[in-house]
């Protein structure tokens, strides 16, 4: 079985946001999102426990990883959205690397 055909042959769907924070008129925190991309094929992988992983030299703790085809951009400013759950971006995996999927490493939100 290949990448693609996990991808595409489980018709899970995910909507990506983008999500810029600002300041409110008195200065505290707030959110907006968009959506930049509905309905996009993909494959999430539930990783074992929340798995540390090593980024350079930076250590991430990721709980899920993505699989989209080639042809998605997926930002650090991102969220993917699916089955009701948002998870947010922690890293693109090597995506100059693969050339027939592109992963992207996340934790899930709450």
């Amino acid at each position: 079985m290949t990448i693609k055909s996990l991808i595409l042959g489980k018709g899970t769907t995910c909507d990506v946001y983008t999500v810029v924070q600002g300041q409110d008129t008195q200065g505290g925190p707030t959110e907006t999102d968009t959506a930049r991309l509905t309905a996009v094929p993909c494959w999430r992988q539930t990783l074992s426990g929340n798995e540390g992983i090593v980024v350079g030299r930076h250590g991430i703790s990721a709980s899920h990883r993505f699989f989209f085809l080639p042809d998605v951009t997926i930002l650090a400013t991102d969220e993917i959205r699916t089955g009701g759950r948002i998870y947010e971006v922690l890293y693109n995996d090597n995506p100059e690397v693969f050339t027939h999927h592109f992963e992207v490493l996340t934790k899930l939100r709450g």
